[in-house]
């Protein structure tokens, strides 16, 4: 064999493998998704969303029921990519847990969710800018930046987050442009 044919067979070889695993990736971006596991884990999203906005002088997420806006967002909201980034890392959560405590995410630690959770917000962090966009928009969002955003949307839009975690202020007077915070003043909320 010369060099010629074997730097066309290592072309090839390269280009091939190239092709399979872009295959097998997008099948798996696309492919349809059981979304009962999510009614199936319902304590664990509950946890989930606990643990980024913890009860504390006001009522937290678990108070808010912020896991079943998740559920209902994941399952009648959200693209089929991100319905499957969600579920996959809904799973290795749940497998990461069990190997590194040897018991489910409800029963660790705050400290240990922290952990947890912390690992997760890195692995799933995107590139900067226009990359980024681009990146989100074909890949999904991650796990982590899902439940993050879904947590929030729903604690801020649930009764409970409005009249107890944010400072509601159903009329404003009037417009001020720079508006001096008081000690220990909460978020303002608007409907």
């Amino acid at each position: 064999m010369n060099r010629r044919e074997m730097l066309k067979l290592s072309l090839a070889a390269v280009v091939g493998t190239g092709f399979i695993y872009s295959g097998w990736k997008t099948f798996f971006m696309f492919r349809s998704t059981d979304l009962s596991i999510l009614d199936r884990n319902a304590k664990l999203l509950d946890a989930l969303s606990e643990t980024i906005i913890p009860q504390t002088d006001s009522v937290g997420a678990s108070g808010a029921k912020v896991y079943s806006f998740i559920i209902l967002n994941i399952k009648e909201n959200t693209t089929r990519v991100n319905q499957n980034n969600f579920i996959n890392g809904l799973q290795d959560l749940i497998a990461r847990t069990h190997s590194l405590f040897g018991h489910s995410f409800e029963e660790c630690t705050f400290d240990q969710r922290e952990e947890i959770l912390t690992y997760y917000e890195h692995e799933g962090k995107t590139g900067e800018g226009t990359i980024g966009k681009v990146q989100a928009k074909i890949f999904g969002f991650s796990f982590f930046h899902l439940l993050k955003k879904l947590t929030v949307q729903g604690y801020c839009t649930s009764k409970e987050g409005m009249m107890q975690g944010l400072a509601y202020n159903a009329i404003p007077g009037k417009y001020i442009s720079c508006q001096p915070l008081l000690t220990k003043q909460k978020v303002w909320a608007t409907r």
